[in-house]
């Protein structure tokens, strides 16, 4: 979960990548709101950052800033052990 301005709190999903120290990001709730993290500490943050930057342009544009639709939390998406290996 992170926290975007006027404290709206958005669930995130945080996916493990081919490189085991590389995580991509999204914000289901927020199109287009993504960003990376070397670690799992350091996805969150960037999401949280993501976040309000994302946001802040909505504002600026005068566009609707998007609510929370989906249960706070983060879900991390752990990718399958290959077979072969």
């Amino acid at each position: 979960m992170a926290v975007g301005p006027c404290g709206l709190r958005f669930a995130i999903e945080i996916e493990e990548t081919k490189d085991p120290h590389f995580y991509g990001v999204t914000v289901p709730d927020i199109l287009g709101c993504t960003t990376t993290g070397r670690s799992i500490e350091d996805a969150i943050a960037n999401a949280r950052e993501a976040i309000a930057l994302h946001l802040q342009y909505l504002a600026a544009e005068g566009l609707p800033i998007p609510r929370p639709r989906r249960p706070i939390e983060i879900r991390i998406i752990r990718r399958p052990v290959d077979a072969a290996a």
